[in-house]
């Protein structure tokens, strides 16, 4: 089953370049560059040495995710004519089941941890009243929990990290709840930042704006949709990958988990002409994988999980350059029967799109019962998806939700 042009241009609007999304401009040259790609059947030292070399990227491997012993061991499966350093990089993290963090404008680390952060400052919350901030009816506890869902506690806390809300017996029947925590600066940011907006009602769900396809989109849909010729019979894959390649001007990769056990298969694809879609569908399935995915602009990769032309989730941890926003949501969470299931159904909705964004420790969509707020932490582009949700699920609810004779 293939989908529609009109389908795919929808994936594409949502993909909305995530990985060149990310990070600010000034680091964005040397990952932006474009290398050669010629690592079939190479080791994981060659891997880094190819990428450090003709990207001037100095990348490094955590020893906590894998000793140097073990470099030589690690196959890895991938080519390219032309790509950019960064996609590079994501494909390396793909291959070999990690993730990485750009760290300053020409280095990267390799990692499967959040073993990095312990560079980064811790932060001091000492005391800070959050009375006003907590519904009449609310626990202490129960706010407290709010509050570890935003900053991702039970992923990151050990013995270096807390937070905890104290209460103070102010009075007979009155206590007085403080916030205390110790934090990595960043999460002590990004936490500030939502406990203000929970003093005040947020943005109104509105429609999101239009958004116009890019060049490199359009070029994609153009290259998918082309007419190849496809017939192998008993081909290596490395060759029926380059080729595709060539007839198509795509770089193509693949899923490595299943090929772990298993070599990689002699391909066999008696098609004749077809799109360049069908073409790809249909290599997929001979490798036994479960789709293709849209990955960067002028990217596909063939997964192992199903999927009919997704989005592939970037390996790029989720930390600096996070915005923090809040949604004015009362009416609509009590159509829907309460906060917690808004915030359920906006992290699942997003998931369809960017699985495992909500998994890292500075992303959080998380509702205030005070304020009526569903408060998101995540980058602009996902705000931006996350503002599209809303008003979709506004316009299902509609019904349910208060009119202007409802107030009166």
């Amino acid at each position: 089953m293939t989908l529609s042009t009109r389908s795919l241009f929808c994936v594409l609007l949502f993909c909305a370049c995530t990985i060149y999304a990310r990070g600010g401009e000034e680091r964005h040259a040397a990952f932006d560059q474009k290398i050669q790609l010629d690592l079939w059947g190479k080791n994981l030292v060659d891997a880094y040495n190819q990428i450090t070399q003709r990207a001037g990227i100095d990348v490094r491997i955590s020893p906590s995710y894998m000793r140097p012993e073990h470099f030589k061991s690690v196959k890895v499966y991938l080519a390219a004519n032309s790509i950019t350093a960064r996609q590079a990089i994501e494909w390396l993290s793909r291959a070999i089941g990690c993730r990485y963090r750009i760290d300053g404008r020409t280095s990267v680390w390799l990692s499967g941890s959040y073993d990095w952060m312990k560079e980064e400052p811790d932060v001091l919350i000492p005391d800070q009243p959050v009375n006003s901030l907590m519904s009449s009816e609310e626990q202490a506890s129960s706010f407290e929990m709010k509050l570890m869902e935003l900053v991702k506690a039970n992923s990151l806390f050990g013995e270096r990290y807390f937070l905890r809300i104290e209460e103070e017996r102010a009075g007979r029947e009155e206590f007085t709840c403080k916030l205390v925590a110790v934090l990595p600066a960043t999460l002590k940011k990004y936490l500030a930042e939502s406990l203000e907006l929970m003093t005040k009602r947020g943005a109104e769900i509105v429609a999101p704006p239009a958004r116009v396809i890019s060049p490199a989109e359009t070029a994609l849909l153009k290259s998918l949709g082309a007419k190849i010729v496809v017939r192998y019979r008993k081909r290596p894959l490395r060759e029926v990958l380059a080729d595709l390649s060539l007839q198509t001007g795509l770089n193509i990769a693949f899923d490595h988990t299943p090929f772990r056990e298993r070599p990689l298969p002699e391909i066999t694809l008696e098609l004749g002409e077809v799109t360049a879609r069908e073409a790809l569908e249909k290599l997929a399935a001979e490798m036994g994988l479960g789709g293709c995915e849209l990955d960067a602009p002028g990217c596909v990769w063939l997964t192992a999980r199903p999927c009919n032309w997704g989005t592939t989730a970037s390996r790029e941890f989720q930390w600096e350059g996070m915005e923090v926003k809040a949604f004015a949501c009362q009416e609509l969470a009590a159509a829907m029967g309460g906060g917690k299931v808004l915030a359920h159904q906006i992290r699942r909705r997003i998931d369809r799109t960017h699985p495992e964004l909500w998994h890292d420790v500075s992303t959080a969509a998380v509702y205030h019962e005070k304020s009526g707020n569903l408060i998101v932490v995540a980058p602009r582009e996902i705000q931006e998806a996350v503002q599209g949700e809303l008003f979709a699920l506004r316009e299902e609810f509609k019904q349910k939700l208060p009119t202007a004779g409802d107030a009166k």
